[in-house]
């Protein structure tokens, strides 16, 4: 079988040949052909290797090639071996929240996490894990702590917005102090992001009534209005 990439064919793994290896790696890869002939045998060959491709697939999750990393963190979930619990949920704590895909990393760690029945816990990892799965409610008990992991993940997304007005407006008076620190934040997109969600519910902002943070969404609005006119 070939297919082509960037212009050029590419020959199909033999995929009996790398489990006869047990060439955990050259498995995840064949994922990549996008073909139900060759991704479910390479998966069907990782589930055989069973045990014995759990510390491959963790070092896996250290791979240079995100989509390997992914394909490493789903597999951990599908053999169900309890040693990939705190590798998957150490990925909770990497940055970002999307790709291009629309299915982070993380998320691939959350759905693996699930398969493996983990119990989310009061630590950022838990945090995290909550974002990801837009269970908002459970992250209301991490207080100011879950305000900027929030804002970020919200990504000025509008059908996202409303919950996160929601957990902030729960939280209430101890969200002040992180939201005047994303509003001052250096990184434009968040100073955007936080004025855009402080803005747009009445109710939050009279909840988190505030001289500061109400100076500090003045300046935040002035500095967007002078990035605008300069883009």
């Amino acid at each position: 079988m070939l297919r082509k990439r960037f212009g050029k064919p590419e020959i199909a793994p033999d995929i009996a040949q790398l489990e006869a290896k047990q060439d955990v790696i050259g498995l995840l890869k064949a994922w990549d052909f996008k073909d139900k002939d060759l991704m479910l045998p390479a998966m069907n060959a990782l589930q055989r290797i069973g045990k014995r491709a759990i510390d491959p697939l963790v070092q896996a999750l250290g791979n240079d090639d995100e989509r390997i990393q992914k394909h490493s963190a789903q597999m951990l979930g599908h053999l169900k071996d309890k040693r990939a619990i705190p590798h998957l949920v150490a990925l909770l704590r990497v940055q970002g929240y999307d790709d291009a895909d629309g299915f982070s990393l993380k998320w691939h760690a959350v759905r693996s996490l699930d398969e493996l029945e983990w119990q989310p816990d009061k630590q950022e990892s838990g945090l995290q894990y909550w974002i990801i799965k837009k269970g908002w409610e459970q992250c209301v008990p991490y207080g100011a702590r879950a305000v900027p992991p929030l804002i970020e993940a919200c990504g000025g997304q509008a059908d996202q917005r409303e919950a996160v007005v929601n957990v902030l407006s729960k939280i209430g008076k101890p969200a002040v102090e992180p939201l005047i620190a994303a509003l001052n934040h250096q990184n434009q997109r968040i100073q955007k992001y936080t004025y855009w969600i402080y803005t747009s519910d009445e109710q939050l902002a009279l909840n988190l009534k505030n001289k500061r943070i109400q100076e500090a969404a003045a300046k935040a609005l002035g500095r967007i209005r002078d990035n605008r006119a300069v883009d």
